[in-house]
């Protein structure tokens, strides 16, 4: 385990600690505090990108937020169907945590692209478990609308705050923050994906694993190109 992903973990399992809270899945160890550690990145890198969709007017942000906010939905859609299948009655919410996602939808629903690459389709039939991703322009089919189900993951502080400050701005300062913190989330998600890959013991959670890990290195490659 590398001393980042302990960093991380730590930083998870602290704030769920002062939460009041213990997660409630039903995996090892090392499952459970890669789930715990993957849906907030996941939740603030699809809440961040639809609200990018509303807040930016840069053609390259909002085209890199639509397929970021995509994919994130459909990762933590079968985050959530994994975590249905390991407990009884359904999804596990930390004792004492509320029953829904803590950080609300804020920007603009997402359409699925035309040409969905191969690794991302093979997790949208999770989507029925989980946030829609809706097509909201005028002229496409008429909407696909699932409702948001209770997800495990909720924002670390940190995270909460950045999504705070995100909603006050505007323009560049925009643009600018949302690439920063967009950079930040991609990248734990690249160390706890590569973790899990190597020392994970859960098959379903290793093949997420692979198929995102290709995703956030590519969406990294986006942001520093901007």
């Amino acid at each position: 385990m590398t001393l980042t992903y302990k960093t991380a973990l730590l930083a998870a399992v602290g704030a769920l600690a002062l939460a009041g809270a213990t997660p409630a899945f039903a995996g090892s160890p090392a499952t459970d505090a890669f789930v715990a550690n993957v849906h907030p990145n996941v939740d603030f890198l699809d809440n961040a990108s639809r609200l990018a969709l509303k807040a930016s007017t840069n053609a390259k942000i909002r085209a890199y937020a639509r397929a970021e906010a995509t994919q994130q939905t459909l990762a933590g859609n079968q985050l959530v169907a994994w975590t249905q299948t390991q407990t009884p009655g359904g999804i596990a919410v930390a004792t004492g945590a509320p029953a829904v996602t803590a950080v609300p939808v804020v920007g603009a629903p997402v359409a699925v692209a035309t040409a969905v690459p191969l690794d991302v389709a093979n997790g949208v039939g999770d989507v029925l478990t989980g946030r829609s991703v809706a097509i909201d322009t005028p002229l496409e089919p008429a909407p696909l609308t699932v409702t948001r189900t209770p997800a495990p993951g909720t924002l670390l502080p940190s995270q909460q705050t950045d999504m705070d400050r995100l909603s006050t701005m505007s323009g560049k300062r925009f643009d600018a923050f949302f690439v920063t913190t967009q950079k930040d989330a991609l990248r734990q998600l690249s160390v706890l994906y590569t973790d899990y890959i190597a020392n994970g013991d859960d098959p379903a959670l290793r093949a997420l694993a692979e198929r995102q890990l290709p995703l956030v290195k590519r969406r990294l490659d986006e942001l520093r190109a901007m």
